[in-house]
């Protein structure tokens, strides 16, 4: 999460469209690399009774 904060907020400083294109990919990637790692934190263990 912290890497793709740290992309993003870069962007809005980045005086290139195409580094301000590029920050946004890298930043979204990360984001979608913490989708990953969510989901598979969540698949085990959504099917265990809250008191688990």
């Amino acid at each position: 999460m912290g890497a793709s904060m740290r992309y993003l907020s870069q962007r809005y400083a980045m005086p290139y469209k195409e580094g301000k294109a590029i920050l946004t990919d890298i930043g979204t990637e990360e984001l979608a690399h913490l989708e990953i790692v969510a989901t598979i934190v969540t698949q085990p263990t959504r099917t265990l009774p809250p008191d688990q």
